[in-house]
Protein backbone atom coordinates (compact mmCIF):
# COMPACT_ATOMS: atom_id res chain seq x y z
CA UNK A 1 0.00 0.00 0.00
CA UNK A 2 1.26 3.59 -0.49
CA UNK A 3 -0.27 7.08 -0.16
CA UNK A 4 0.21 10.57 -1.69
CA UNK A 5 -0.27 13.43 -0.30
CA UNK A 6 1.41 17.24 -0.67
CA UNK A 7 2.47 19.13 2.73
CA UNK A 8 3.74 22.82 3.49
CA UNK A 9 6.47 23.29 6.08
CA UNK A 10 4.35 22.74 9.02
CA UNK A 11 2.97 19.62 7.33
CA UNK A 12 -0.46 20.81 6.79
CA UNK A 13 -2.46 19.14 4.09
CA UNK A 14 -5.71 20.81 4.20
CA UNK A 15 -7.78 23.78 5.45
CA UNK A 16 -12.03 23.93 5.51
CA UNK A 17 -12.12 20.67 3.47
CA UNK A 18 -9.78 21.52 1.08
CA UNK A 19 -6.42 21.01 -0.03
CA UNK A 20 -3.85 23.98 0.77
CA UNK A 21 -2.36 24.55 -3.11
CA UNK A 22 -3.17 23.46 -6.41
CA UNK A 23 0.25 23.12 -8.35
CA UNK A 24 -0.48 22.15 -11.88
CA UNK A 25 2.65 19.66 -12.22
CA UNK A 26 1.33 18.16 -8.92
CA UNK A 27 -1.90 17.31 -10.09
CA UNK A 28 -0.58 15.74 -12.94
CA UNK A 29 1.71 13.80 -10.51
CA UNK A 30 -1.04 12.71 -8.58
CA UNK A 31 -3.16 11.55 -11.77
CA UNK A 32 0.14 9.45 -13.21
CA UNK A 33 0.92 7.96 -9.72
CA UNK A 34 -2.60 6.91 -9.28
CA UNK A 35 -4.37 5.93 -12.29
CA UNK A 36 -5.43 2.51 -12.64
CA UNK A 37 -5.37 1.37 -8.89
CA UNK A 38 -7.63 1.45 -6.06
CA UNK A 39 -8.05 4.78 -4.15
CA UNK A 40 -8.24 4.92 -0.33
CA UNK A 41 -10.02 8.08 0.98
CA UNK A 42 -12.41 9.27 4.24
CA UNK A 43 -15.71 10.55 3.77
CA UNK A 44 -14.46 14.41 3.88
CA UNK A 45 -11.99 13.80 1.24
CA UNK A 46 -14.58 12.13 -0.81
CA UNK A 47 -17.22 14.84 -0.44
CA UNK A 48 -14.26 17.33 -1.34
CA UNK A 49 -13.93 15.92 -5.19
CA UNK A 50 -15.21 17.82 -8.10
CA UNK A 51 -19.06 17.11 -8.07
CA UNK A 52 -18.88 14.22 -5.25
CA UNK A 53 -18.13 12.16 -8.05
CA UNK A 54 -15.37 9.43 -8.00
CA UNK A 55 -12.01 10.04 -9.70
CA UNK A 56 -12.65 8.45 -13.21
CA UNK A 57 -9.98 5.45 -14.04
CA UNK A 58 -9.90 4.28 -10.83
CA UNK A 59 -11.67 2.52 -8.16
CA UNK A 60 -12.76 5.00 -5.32
CA UNK A 61 -13.22 3.32 -1.72
CA UNK A 62 -14.19 5.65 0.57
CA UNK A 63 -13.36 4.93 4.70
CA UNK A 64 -16.58 5.82 6.88
CA UNK A 65 -18.55 4.88 9.74
CA UNK A 66 -21.20 6.08 8.08
CA UNK A 67 -20.63 3.82 5.05
CA UNK A 68 -24.61 2.40 4.75
CA UNK A 69 -26.00 5.92 4.93
CA UNK A 70 -23.40 7.33 2.40
CA UNK A 71 -24.02 4.52 -0.11
CA UNK A 72 -27.52 5.33 -0.65
CA UNK A 73 -26.59 8.93 -1.32
CA UNK A 74 -23.94 7.84 -3.87
CA UNK A 75 -24.69 4.60 -5.70
CA UNK A 76 -21.43 2.81 -7.18
CA UNK A 77 -20.85 3.38 -10.61
CA UNK A 78 -17.65 1.16 -12.76
CA UNK A 79 -15.41 3.65 -10.92
CA UNK A 80 -17.10 3.74 -7.73
CA UNK A 81 -17.69 5.24 -4.82
CA UNK A 82 -17.70 1.35 -2.85
CA UNK A 83 -18.14 2.60 0.89
CA UNK A 84 -16.69 0.55 3.61
CA UNK A 85 -17.50 1.18 7.38
CA UNK A 86 -13.55 -0.10 9.01
CA UNK A 87 -10.05 -0.48 7.54
CA UNK A 88 -10.63 -4.61 8.31
CA UNK A 89 -13.38 -4.70 5.87
CA UNK A 90 -11.51 -2.92 3.11
CA UNK A 91 -8.13 -4.65 3.82
CA UNK A 92 -10.26 -7.99 3.35
CA UNK A 93 -12.08 -6.70 -0.45
CA UNK A 94 -8.77 -5.55 -1.80
CA UNK A 95 -5.75 -7.96 -0.45
CA UNK A 96 -3.35 -7.60 -2.94
CA UNK A 97 -4.65 -4.87 -5.01
CA UNK A 98 -2.12 -1.79 -5.77
CA UNK A 99 -3.65 0.93 -3.48
CA UNK A 100 -3.16 4.35 -2.59
CA UNK A 101 -4.42 6.60 0.61
CA UNK A 102 -4.93 9.79 -0.42
CA UNK A 103 -6.54 11.50 2.60
CA UNK A 104 -7.68 13.00 4.72
CA UNK A 105 -5.79 13.25 8.17
CA UNK A 106 -7.54 10.68 9.57
CA UNK A 107 -7.03 7.91 7.36
CA UNK A 108 -3.54 8.83 6.91
CA UNK A 109 -2.80 8.46 10.33
CA UNK A 110 -4.96 5.07 10.31
CA UNK A 111 -3.13 3.34 7.58
CA UNK A 112 0.40 4.81 7.84
CA UNK A 113 1.29 1.19 9.47
CA UNK A 114 0.12 -0.54 6.29
CA UNK A 115 1.71 1.57 3.91
CA UNK A 116 5.23 1.17 2.21
CA UNK A 117 5.79 3.67 0.33
CA UNK A 118 4.78 7.35 0.37
CA UNK A 119 4.21 10.19 -2.54
CA UNK A 120 5.68 13.38 -0.85
CA UNK A 121 4.84 16.81 -2.33
CA UNK A 122 6.87 18.71 0.07
CA UNK A 123 5.87 22.71 -0.40
CA UNK A 124 7.88 25.46 0.44
CA UNK A 125 5.02 27.64 2.25
CA UNK A 126 3.42 28.09 5.22
CA UNK A 127 -0.68 28.35 5.51
CA UNK A 128 -3.12 28.09 8.39
CA UNK A 129 -4.17 24.55 8.21
CA UNK A 130 -6.12 22.72 10.32
CA UNK A 131 -5.39 19.43 9.10
CA UNK A 132 -1.90 17.73 9.22
CA UNK A 133 0.38 15.07 8.08
CA UNK A 134 3.86 14.07 9.20
CA UNK A 135 6.40 10.91 8.31
CA UNK A 136 8.50 9.40 11.62
CA UNK A 137 11.81 10.17 9.64
CA UNK A 138 13.14 7.20 11.97
CA UNK A 139 10.93 5.26 10.06
CA UNK A 140 10.96 6.49 6.39
CA UNK A 141 14.13 7.53 3.92
CA UNK A 142 13.72 9.60 1.36
CA UNK A 143 14.92 7.78 -2.00
CA UNK A 144 14.54 10.42 -4.49
CA UNK A 145 13.56 14.16 -4.38
CA UNK A 146 12.50 16.26 -7.39
CA UNK A 147 12.56 20.08 -7.02
CA UNK A 148 9.91 21.49 -8.87
CA UNK A 149 8.87 25.55 -9.22
CA UNK A 150 6.16 26.83 -10.44
CA UNK A 151 6.88 30.29 -11.53
CA UNK A 152 3.49 31.94 -11.83
CA UNK A 153 2.29 31.11 -8.61
CA UNK A 154 5.89 31.55 -6.92
CA UNK A 155 6.08 28.23 -5.35
CA UNK A 156 8.71 25.98 -4.75
CA UNK A 157 7.94 22.50 -4.14
CA UNK A 158 10.04 18.72 -3.45
CA UNK A 159 8.33 16.00 -5.27
CA UNK A 160 9.56 12.67 -2.95
CA UNK A 161 9.23 9.39 -2.70
CA UNK A 162 9.69 7.88 0.66
CA UNK A 163 10.08 3.90 1.68
CA UNK A 164 9.61 2.70 4.50
CA UNK A 165 12.72 1.70 6.36
CA UNK A 166 11.48 -0.48 9.33
CA UNK A 167 8.92 -2.93 8.59
CA UNK A 168 5.29 -2.62 8.37
CA UNK A 169 2.32 -4.34 9.30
Amino acid sequence: MELIVAVDRCGGIGKDGQLLYHLPEDMKRFRRLTLGKTLLMGRDTFLSLPGQKPLPGRRNCVLSHSAPELQKLHPAGADGPFFYGSIEEFLGAHAGEAVVVIGGESVYQQLLVHCHRAHVTEIDAESDADRHFSLDKDEWICVRREPYRDDDLHISADFCIYERCVPSV
